[in-house]
């Protein structure tokens, strides 16, 4: 729709290794993102005040603040809680099982990983955010809603339309035009 600016979304990568920091900043050179690296948890926890992320990459297995460690703070705190973790881990780890479950962290991906699947796979956590916050579902529970209100959720739905991709819904229309 016309009007409405998308603002490049922010993706801050911590990981100690100076070269997967490269890797993920060239994957997304083509796309609308901005890309900051930092080497440890810590580190990438201080940057998200100023540097305000959408997503953080973290790898498992780094100083500081491990990915499990760093994730779990995010989640944890209500400032930071909104922005989406994607742990990075080596394929020969055991990938703890665990820890992933009990940090909050949204999805992980092993490394060595292609360009294409991280930018595919930050892509849909980050789609996934206006989606899941406005989806009509959550919108049409009574229980939540007074009646008076139905004209600010009729709008907010309205506004999930012009936010999410016109591929989202085009695929269902064309699903309903085939019946």
């Amino acid at each position: 729709p016309k009007g409405l600016s998308f603002m490049a979304s922010r993706l801050l990568v911590a990981d100690d290794s100076t070269t997967i920091q490269k890797i993920i900043s060239m994957a997304f050179e083509n796309e609308d993102m901005e890309v900051e690296g930092v080497g440890d948890g810590q580190e990438a926890f201080d940057r998200i005040a100023e540097f305000n992320p959408d997503i953080i990459l973290a790898d498992v297995d780094m100083p500081g603040l491990d990915g499990f460690e760093l994730s779990a703070k995010i989640k944890e705190s209500p400032e930071t809680s909104g922005v989406k973790v994607l742990l990075l881990a080596g394929d020969f780890e055991d990938f703890d099982e665990k820890r992933y479950q009990a940090c909050g962290a949204n999805n992980h991906i092993s490394k060595p990983f292609k360009s294409d699947d991280i930018v595919t796979m930050v892509k849909g956590l980050l789609e996934c955010v206006d989606v899941a916050a406005l989806s009509d579902a959550s919108l049409e529970k009574e229980s939540f809603f007074e009646p008076a209100n139905a004209e600010i959720i009729e709008q907010a739905q309205d506004e999930t339309e012009a936010i999410v991709p016109h591929s989202f819904f085009q695929a269902e229309d064309g699903i309903r035009d085939h019946a």
